[in-house]
């Protein structure tokens, strides 16, 4: 296995690493799926991160509200 360094967005706040850590998979697991290597890799937009950090929210609060992602009711049904 090869590791390759990639350029990060250096975190802001103590509190929300693991945010920071799946913002940034997402975004170099995407850049990889579509040119198959590192280069040309820009680091990842705060903006990215602070719309992750809703996203997640989001999803927490709908579980919370009984509903599951998609407003599929949260009890295993088929939608």
């Amino acid at each position: 296995m090869t590791f390759t360094e990639v350029p990060v967005l250096k975190q802001t706040n103590g509190y929300d690493c693991g945010i920071h850590l799946l913002s940034h998979a997402e975004h170099a697991t995407r850049h990889y799926l579509v040119y198959g290597n590192a280069d040309g890799l820009d680091p990842l937009d705060a903006a990215a991160v602070k719309n992750k950090r809703k996203e997640i929210l989001d999803l927490v609060m709908s579980y919370s509200a009984g509903e599951a992602p998609g407003g599929g009711g949260g009890k295993g049904e088929a939608t």
